[in-house]
């Protein structure tokens, strides 16, 4: 592993102390923000931008009333938190062995322990347990450093560009904007740092490293994009027959549009420091 600083090579410069726009008190005070009373979770509020609903472009999206439509946004807002929260902590299992790479190294970790604490306390506003992972453990057997951080930057890459979406659409709940906006913030310092990382490991790489690690990170998104059409999350939301609208969300050609949209911004940054696309995708 090289110890030469990302930031020294790169040009960029990181944060020495952990932010602090992210933890259990941005729900806290946005929930507070209108009025000055607690707002609680409604099935009359998008918690997702409708356009992200996994059923969007569907037969079944335009034959749900309103109310059920929003439901479903609380839940599929309390899976993405959820896979947020099991996806900081393969991102601490990770950045653990690698505390003498970069002093950044410890703010990242601090920074990742906070987004836990915030989308734990917004999975309690919106009043959903935890939900379970079903992507497979992506840090067993763990990663080599390429993949580790190809895989965390695709990973916060597609969290960010849908972070940011919720956050500037007033269509959205008060305490689901705030709670985007503060980690997209957060989370671009992330990948910028994840970027620099990759632009030192990968040119370093033989072409069959290269393939090999382009091959992880794209079965690593196919779990990722799974993980977005779940039959129980379906089912929580009161959706009849869950397995098949799993099934036809999936194969939908808007989901498809849309995937290939939020995949493309991390694909392309990979692709110019010298993965090949086409390994990539397939």
């Amino acid at each position: 592993m090289s110890s030469a600083s990302p930031a020294r090579s790169s040009g960029q410069a990181f944060h020495a102390q952990p932010n602090t726009l992210c933890g259990a008190h941005t729900v806290e005070a946005a929930e507070r923000a209108e009025g000055g009373q607690p707002v609680g979770a409604q099935d009359s509020a998008w918690y997702v931008v409708p356009e992200q609903l996994s059923i969007y472009g569907t037969e079944l999206y335009d034959e749900l009333s309103p109310p059920d439509k929003h439901r479903l946004s609380r839940f599929e807002a309390a899976l993405w938190a959820s896979n947020t929260v099991h996806g900081e902590d393969q991102v601490l299992g990770g950045l653990a062995p690698r505390g003498d790479l970069h002093y950044f190294v410890g703010v990242f970790a601090a920074e990742e322990v906070n987004h836990q604490q915030m989308f734990r306390s917004y999975l309690q506003h919106l009043g959903v347990e935890l939900l379970p992972t079903r992507a497979v453990g992506w840090m067993t057997p763990p990663l080599t450093e390429a993949e580790f951080f190809a895989c965390t930057y695709v990973f916060e890459d597609i969290v960010g560009r849908s972070n940011r979406a919720i956050a500037k659409d007033e269509r959205c709940h008060p305490v689901a904007r705030a709670v985007n906006h503060a980690h997209a913030v957060e989370e671009a310092v992330h990948l910028n740092f994840g970027r620099a990382n990759l632009a030192r490991i990968i040119p370093e790489l033989t072409e069959a490293e290269r393939n090999r690690l382009a091959d992880q990170v794209g079965s690593y998104l196919r779990a990722v994009w799974r993980e977005r059409y779940r039959s129980d999350v379906y089912e929580l939301a009161g959706l009849p027959k869950p397995w098949a609208i799993a099934r036809q969300a999936w194969s939908a050609p808007r989901q498809v549009a849309h995937r290939v949209d939020y995949t493309t911004r991390a694909l392309r940054h990979l692709t110019v420091l010298g993965l090949d696309p086409e390994e990539i995708a397939s």
